[in-house]
């Protein structure tokens, strides 16, 4: 569910600037009623994105089926080039290798439909299921940040910061990570963040 809500939080404001919105606004003379261009206009506009970002969050994180393969579509359509399914300490689920590999496949299909619909010229790499533990040890090539309650910073303050031409978001289950699995993520290096103001958690695998 939570992993549901924290990609479409993720996706929208990969795709919707509302300071860039603001100064559209601004040059091409258009106001909203009430509200004063420039600066007030953004954070009225990100309020009301949030707003609506959190009913539809909500929403399809309610529809039960199909959780994994919403997060395959959205993350082709941003231009995810890896998705890799891991196993965690609090996964509620215990899915077995062929059961997934099954899954897997089915997965492909949609994020090669997911392609060629957002017109990316390829999908992401599907992988899975690794242990928690190979999946860091795979994270420490590139920038990475788990997300997780134990985090001082939210996920889109760390991303501002440290302007990246590529970067791995670690998503976990609902129940979080466990202790172990926050402290071998910082021995190796990766980054600990919220979402935001409440933490968000994946859907299990």
């Amino acid at each position: 569910f939570l992993l549901v809500v924290g990609f479409t939080y993720f996706y929208t404001a990969f795709t919707f600037k509302p300071d860039e919105t603001a100064e559209q606004l601004r040059k091409n003379g258009g106001f909203i009623p009430g509200i004063r261009p420039g600066r007030p206009t953004a954070e009225f506009l990100g309020r009301v994105v949030t707003r609506i970002t959190i009913a539809g969050a909500l929403f399809l994180g309610i529809l039960d089926w199909g959780r994994l393969d919403i997060v395959v579509e959205k993350c082709t359509e941003l231009g995810v080039d890896r998705i890799t399914v891991f196993t965690s300490d609090r996964a509620r689920r215990r899915v077995d290798q062929a059961a997934f590999e099954r899954r897997l496949d089915r997965m492909g299909r949609l994020a090669e439909a997911a392609a060629r619909q957002s017109g990316r010229g390829t999908r992401p790499d599907l992988r899975g299921l690794v242990p928690f533990s190979a999946m860091v040890d795979e994270a420490q090539a590139t920038q990475t940040f788990l997300v997780d309650a134990h985090g001082d910073d939210g996920l889109g303050e760390s991303l501002r910061a440290r302007p990246l031409l590529r970067a791995a978001i670690v998503v976990g289950p609902d129940a979080g990570f466990s202790d172990g699995e926050v402290e071998l993520a910082q021995a190796h290096g990766i980054a600990v963040c919220r979402l935001g103001g409440a933490t968000p958690r994946a859907a299990d695998r």
